[in-house]
């Protein structure tokens, strides 16, 4: 079972576009948009509830913190990559493999769910601080999205290319197969 709830729109999508199946990877792509309006939406519930603690009563954690700032930093992203490739490698082994790991999830999560979760919390922030100006503000956002854009892009190119190898692997033994059942 995988943990991340937005693998399964993503291997729906790339198992549609590997089979030609127009219904399936349309349904991914809309839980996909779907499940990221949710992270993005329940980042930035936590973003008003912190924001305006930290605003109204103070605290000893200074918000935005510097992990969230990270996250918009492109020097940084190259931890996202190097996160989002072995865990595409580890999904598509996996689930081509049959064995589908919590673990695997876990990466995917680590990979795919901050980045949004992370653009919900800074927006609330932008909207509730006046510290930040307009620019910052837009910058910072559009930032955290390219970063889970690009996290997201090498999970989904690596498990194509091993769907269609899978793909093609079964046609090859169905065709080897078949005409010695219809023989029999």
């Amino acid at each position: 079972m995988l943990v991340s709830p937005l693998m399964n729109p993503i291997m729906g999508i790339v198992f549609g576009l590997s089979v030609r199946e127009h219904s399936l990877w349309q349904r991914g792509i809309r839980n996909e948009l779907i499940g990221l309006a949710l992270c993005i939406l329940w980042g930035f519930i936590i973003g008003l509830c912190t924001t305006h603690a930290e605003t109204r009563w103070g605290s000893s954690m200074s918000f935005p913190t510097s992990e969230m700032k990270a996250r918009g930093d492109l020097k940084r992203l190259w931890v996202g990559v190097l996160i989002a490739l072995p865990s595409g490698a580890g999904v598509a082994l996996s689930v081509l493999g049959g064995n589908t790991g919590s673990l695997v999830g876990v990466a995917i999560s680590a990979s795919l769910l901050p980045p949004a979760v992370n653009c919900g919390l800074l927006l609330a922030y932008a909207i509730l601080a006046r510290a930040l100006s307009t620019v910052a503000r837009t910058s910072i956002n559009r930032l955290s999205t390219l970063i889970r854009l690009i996290n997201e892009a090498p999970v989904v190119l690596i498990l194509a290319r091993d769907v269609r190898y899978s793909l093609f692997v079964h046609k090859m033994i169905f065709n080897q197969i078949h005409p010695i059942i219809i023989n029999e």
